[in-house]
């Protein structure tokens, strides 16, 4: 497939494909918390996206397509024809665009932490900002302005301000400009003929749970859950609630 980087990803059990595609400025370990606690009958992929992780880091803008584009060619190395897409914060930008791009290789959907809605100007003004201010400043100016956000838990955010560190400058800015860029999805998502997974945190200030309702609402046949309690960093703050939906979602699946 064209313009597509072989993703650096890791992978474990046997049965239902399940990707899991973290957010930003993140990797793969984000999702390690819930592992153990998933089904026993779903193999789950772990990538990191383009420039993120261990996976080649590129130029320029890093756009939804390009990064769903990197998934899908993952798939074809991994000779899966169909997988559920579970994705968080941006990886739900890039889930959605999968659905857009890749409709017939979809099981299932999930956003977590995510939404459908393109950006307002406002917000697309901070986002081009904050690459900027990252190209200049490094990616410490994202931890700086992020992390409060992102959790109140001292232990994931320490965890999460090493994972912010150790990504790459190129890829704070590139993807940043990239989920400005990003086309709405709600109508599409609207008519999308697979289950789908809305799961939404209490204290989370990004996707709030009114919003999530609403989401998961418009969509055919998706189910809402709520997680008590967490913030953006659900997954690894309440791990055991968080396995639970999943688990619940990716039963139908079996």
């Amino acid at each position: 497939m064209k313009d597509t980087v072989d993703l650096f990803f890791e992978q474990t059990g046997q049965g239902i494909p399940l990707i899991l595609v973290h957010g930003y400025p993140l990797d793969h370990t984000t999702w390690q918390p819930v592992l153990p606690l998933l089904r026993s009958n779903v193999r789950v992929i772990l990538p990191d996206l383009r420039g993120f992780g261990k996976s080649p880091v590129t130029d320029g803008i890093y756009s939804m397509d390009l990064l769903a584009g990197d998934v899908c060619a993952l798939m074809d190395q991994l000779n899966i024809p169909r997988a559920v897409l579970i994705g968080h914060s941006m990886g739900g930008y890039v889930t959605l665009a999968f659905a857009r791009n890749f409709p017939e290789r979809l099981l299932g959907i999930g956003l977590v932490g995510s939404k459908a809605n393109a950006d307002a100007p406002d917000k697309q003004a901070g986002r081009k900002e904050l690459a900027a201010a990252i190209q200049k400043g490094g990616m410490q100016v994202a931890v700086e302005r992020m992390l409060p956000n992102l959790t109140r838990d001292a232990g994931v955010a320490k965890q999460i301000t090493g994972i912010m560190l150790s990504t790459s400058t190129q890829a704070g800015m590139g993807a940043s400009l990239g989920m400005a860029e990003r086309v709405d999805s709600t109508d599409m998502v609207s008519k999308l003929n697979v289950p789908g997974l809305v799961m939404a945190g209490t204290d989370d200030p990004f996707a709030p749970l009114d919003a999530a309702h609403e989401l998961a609402q418009s969509m055919k046949n998706a189910r809402l859950v709520k997680i008590d309690g967490a913030g953006h960093m659900m997954m690894m703050e309440q791990p055991q609630a968080v396995a639970a939906g999943l688990n619940d979602f990716l039963a139908q699946f079996t």
